[in-house]
């Protein structure tokens, strides 16, 4: 019985000695960091935001502690990273885009496809964005979803913004505004607007739209309003001057 124990600890102790080297030996102090999947944040910005230090030892590292860390950035909506060794942390990143700019007291608020909140501007530095007006925001705090006193104008505007991208319209939309989902305003460039309720498919109103901007723009028929509310065709009202 004696033995045994004796035995029991001279292992920990075995292990104490082995720990302790592994934890002061320099082949295991951070040299690199290697980051994935950013085209918006830089790797020293997700360095900086992992809170890991160069020289730091590997093992030192709590991994689930970097993941929360990233994860505070709005701009990361996933995360994953693993040791490499013997001196190397691999971190892996999804990160949010630029959907839509919500303009509200002067400030646009930039969300992403769910309607979580990127950022809070006072000019835009995106112009392919689009800006959405006729909102009232309640709530606008980075890395949670949007809140507007009208909760169904942010689903409308997740719905029009997919379906203006998914048919390629986003880059001739200057604006558009929600205040009434009924009562929808598109504004194109060249002074052309298309007025559309949400009660309608929005999906087959928006993939009409293209062919219908394409045909305006081409044939020089001036500024004017393409009414899409309670009708089956589109109808296009010219401006007479």
């Amino acid at each position: 019985m004696k033995n045994i124990k004796y035995i029991t600890l001279l292992f920990i102790l075995f292990l104490i000695i082995i720990g302790y080297i592994v934890l002061n030996l320099p082949m295991f102090d951070i040299t690199n960091i290697i980051i994935k999947g950013n085209n918006l944040l830089s790797q020293n910005d997700i360095v900086t935001y992992s809170n890991i230090k160069m020289g730091e030892n590997i093992f030192k590292v709590n991994l689930k502690e970097v993941k929360k860390n990233l994860l505070r950035n709005p701009r990361i909506e996933e995360t994953s990273m693993k040791r490499v060794f013997p001196s190397t942390i691999f971190i892996s990143v999804s990160e949010r885009n630029d959907f839509a700019a919500l303009y509200f007291l002067g400030s646009f608020v930039k969300i992403d496809k769910e309607g979580i909140v990127l950022e809070v501007k006072q000019d835009m530095d995106n112009t392919s964005i689009l800006i959405i007006t006729g909102i009232e925001i309640v709530d606008c705090t980075p890395n949670e979803r949007v809140k507007l006193k009208d909760n169904n104008q942010l689903d409308a505007i997740i719905e029009i913004v997919f379906f203006m991208d998914k048919y390629e319209l986003k880059d001739l939309v200057s604006e558009i505004n929600i205040e009434d989902i009924n009562d929808i305003r598109i504004y194109f460039i060249k002074g052309i607007e298309a007025r559309v309720s949400r009660n309608s498919d929005i999906e087959e109103k928006i993939y009409m739209l293209k062919n219908i901007i394409i045909d305006i723009i081409k044939n020089n028929r001036g500024q004017g309003y393409i009414e899409m509310r309670g009708v089956k065709d589109p109808v296009f009202y010219p401006i007479t001057k």
